[in-house]
C-alpha cells in the first residue's frame, strides 16, 4: 500500500510538472495574440532593417525611406519574356501617388482606383491584374524592386557589389547581386524611386525625373 501511494504521488508530481510546461503553451490558445506562421521572419527581413550588406542597404534606404514631396518620373519598362517595352510614370505630390504603365493608371487616393487612361474608365481598388502581363506590379519604382533585393540577397550565388552611376541626370547607388548563372542590378536616386532594375525577367530605365507633377496625373485621363 504504501509502494502504490508512493507511486501515485511520483505520477502526480509529474502530471503537475507537466501541467506548469503546458500553461505558457495553453495561454497563447487563449484570447490575444497568438503565435501563427505569419510571425516568422520576412524573408530577407523587413523593411527598413538592415541586411549586413552595405552596398545593399544604401539602395534600400532610398527604395523603402520617403520619396521626394514632389516629383514626376517616367520610365521605360521591357518584360523580357514578352519582348513588350512598355512606357512608364509615376507622380507623387505628398502623400498622393500615380502610377501609369501603358494605358493602366494607378490612383492611391480615395482607397486606390485602377483606371483605363483612354476610357477614363475606373475601377475601386489597386487591380495588379491589370499588369499582370508587363512584368512589374504598381509599386515598380519602389518597393517591389526592394523587396525583390531582400529576396535576392538571401539567394545570392556571389558577393553584391555596390556602384554609382546617373540616372536621367541623376545620382543614383546602385547594388549588382550575383543569382545564379546572373546578375541582378538594382539603383536607387536621391529622390527615393527607383533608378534602374535589371533582373532575368525586366528591365526597367529611368528617363526622366522632375521636381514638380502636373495635376492631370492623378486624374483618370491626361
Amino acid at each position: 500500500m504504501g509502494a502504490v501511494s508512493g507511486r501515485s504521488i511520483a505520477i502526480a508530481a509529474g502530471i503537475a510538472a507537466l501541467g506548469g510546461a503546458l500553461v505558457p503553451l495553453l495561454a497563447g490558445c487563449g484570447v490575444g495574440q497568438r503565435p501563427t506562421l505569419a510571425d516568422a521572419t520576412v524573408v530577407g527581413g523587413a523593411p527598413g532593417t538592415p541586411t549586413g550588406t552595405a552596398a545593399a542597404d544604401a539602395v534600400l534606404s532610398r527604395l523603402e525611406g520617403d520619396q521626394a514631396p514632389q516629383l514626376t518620373a517616367t520610365y521605360e519598362i521591357t518584360d523580357k519574356y514578352g519582348g513588350r517595352t512598355l512606357p512608364a510614370t509615376v507622380a507623387v505630390v505628398g502623400d498622393r501617388t500615380s502610377v501609369t504603365i501603358g494605358d493602366v493608371r494607378f490612383l492611391s487616393a480615395d482607397g486606390g482606383r485602377t483606371c483605363v487612361v483612354t476610357t477614363g474608365s475606373c475601377q475601386d481598388g489597386i487591380l495588379e491584374a491589370k499588369v499582370s502581363d508587363t512584368g512589374v506590379t504598381s509599386q515598380f519604382y519602389a518597393s517591389s524592386p526592394a523587396r525583390q533585393l531582400r529576396v535576392s540577397l538571401g539567394r545570392a550565388s556571389g558577393t553584391p557589389v555596390g556602384s554609382t552611376t546617373m540616372a536621367a541626370g541623376r545620382p543614383a547607388a546602385c547594388v549588382t547581386v550575383p543569382v545564379g548563372a546572373g546578375k541582378e542590378l538594382t539603383c536607387a536616386t536621391r529622390d527615393g524611386v527607383l533608378g534602374g532594375w535589371d533582373t532575368a525577367s525586366v528591365h526597367v530605365a529611368l528617363r526622366k525625373v522632375l521636381d514638380t507633377a502636373n495635376d492631370a496625373l492623378f486624374h483618370p485621363t491626361s
